[in-house]
């Protein structure tokens, strides 16, 4: 097994609480990330949150392949969100997000730690990093519009 972290920061014009709410929402996340294509509500255990089943669309060379996993929302405050999606074989990702506000701007910090078997995990991490910096990306754009 594997495990490796990756940081990224997003500085977007709105309050706070829209920040929060999209970023614990994963209903909303097939609008932001690249990869999702399907995002299933579940009956979340008594220590989670939220649980959600997502299906991601991937690509390895010149095949196109789903993958389905577990997604729980496991701690929300003002200033932090904790989530973990789990996927077979033995893939984690760890999401730890804080959030700030100063002077109309919400600062976004996000840190994720990922642990896979060794030969999955150099793949596994590159889909993440590239797809999570698009979704960093997008939620800028998304938070910073007055529609949403």
């Amino acid at each position: 097994m594997k495990t490796a972290t990756f940081t990224y920061d997003i500085h977007a014009t709105c309050p706070r609480e829209k920040a929060q709410k999209m970023l614990s929402e994963f209903s909303q996340h097939s609008q932001i990330h690249p990869l999702i294509m399907k995002v299933e509500t579940a009956p979340p255990p008594p220590d989670v949150l939220r649980r959600y089943w997502i299906t991601d669309r991937l690509k390895w060379g010149i095949f196109t392949f789903n993958i389905r996993y577990r997604a729980d929302i496991l701690r929300v405050s003002d200033e932090e969100i904790l989530t973990e999606a789990c996927q077979s074989p033995r893939t984690t990702v760890r999401n730890h997000t804080t959030l700030s506000e100063s002077g109309g701007e919400t600062h976004i910090h996000v840190e994720m730690t990922l642990t896979a078997p060794d030969l999955l995990f150099d793949y596994a991490f590159s889909q993440a990093q590239t797809a999570h910096l698009e979704m960093a990306r997008r939620i800028k754009t998304t938070l910073e519009n007055p529609k949403i």
